[in-house]
Formats: structure tokens, C-alpha cells, sequence
């Protein structure tokens, strides 16, 4: 890393697509994301089959938002779980995706693309991918995220 010095450590050595990016100490991302803290409130996830009721009024609270169609509020709701069957449409509308025939169809020319032409740099980011999910457990897709990098660097 010829960015290093003695006030900054240097990059781990995880993957082989090394990106600098600044991070927050741990100190300033407790305050940053106090709202997540497990005793703050409750949270969707791990206990939903035994809260029904709770699952029940977060899924009516973001069929609300989404019909409003305010962001802030899903933002906020989001600190807390998003119920499973909305995740799809909460996130579209967080990031103001229309995912119409055009682009399903762009996606499907390039996978296509994918089977009859390789690129030099094609290797490197199975390569990554490969090393970065060496755990069964996890990362049961391999090859469907080893597709969908290297779909997302041909766009």
C-alpha cells in the first residue's frame, strides 16, 4: 500500500481488488448506529416466527410507507428489520429502482454476453470471489455471485 504510514495502517490483504476507502474508528460508529444496538428496541430477524404480532405490525407499518412512498420513513423503518416478503419492494423504492422488461432483458444480453466472451480481468474477480467465500456455510451461491460480479463489470 503506498498510501501507508505510521498514522494509518496499512490495507488487509483480503481479496486480490484492493480499494482504499476511509473508515469511521469504532467509537464514532457505536454513536453513528446507536439505534441498531440490540437492547435499544426490537428488531426483525432471528425471533420472528415467535412475535408474530410484532412481524404483524411491521409489515402493516411498511405497507403504509410504501404506499405513501416516503423515504425517510423506510430509512428509519429499515434501522429495525425489514419483514422478508418486502424486502424487494423496500429496497426498489430506497433506491428509486424501476426494474422494467428494458432492463431485465439488458441483464439477460449481458449473461449472455458472459458465455461467448471472457475478459482478461474475468479470472481475477472468480478468483476474488472464490477466495472471499471459502466458507460452505455462508456463501452457498458461489457461482451465482461469481456471475453477478462479473455481470456488474461488464454494465
Amino acid at each position: 500500500n503506498h498510501v501507508a504510514s505510521a498514522s494509518k495502517p496499512p490495507t488487509p490483504a483480503w481479496g486480490l481488488i484492493k480499494v482504499e476507502v476511509e473508515v469511521k474508528d469504532l467509537g464514532q460508529l457505536r454513536h453513528l448506529y446507536r439505534d441498531l444496538e440490540p437492547g435499544s428496541g426490537r428488531h426483525l430477524g432471528w425471533e420472528d416466527d415467535t412475535k408474530a404480532a410484532f412481524l404483524a405490525d411491521r409489515t402493516a407499518a411498511y405497507r403504509r410507507a410504501l404506499i405513501v412512498g416516503y423515504i425517510p420513513l423506510l430509512r428509519t423503518l429499515c434501522r429495525r428489520g425489514i419483514p422478508q416478503a418486502l424486502r424487494p419492494a423496500v429496497w426498489k423504492a430506497i433506491l428509486g429502482v424501476e426494474v422494467g422488461e428494458k432492463e431485465v432483458n439488458y441483464l439477460e444480453h449481458i449473461h449472455a454476453s458472459l458465455r461467448h466472451w471472457e475478459l482478461v480481468t474475468d479470472e481475477l474477480f472468480r478468483l476474488d470471489v472464490t477466495i472471499t467465500s471459502n466458507d460452505d456455510n455462508y456463501f452457498v451461491f458461489e457461482e451465482l455471485l461469481s456471475d453477478t460480479v462479473a455481470a456488474m463489470s461488464r454494465d
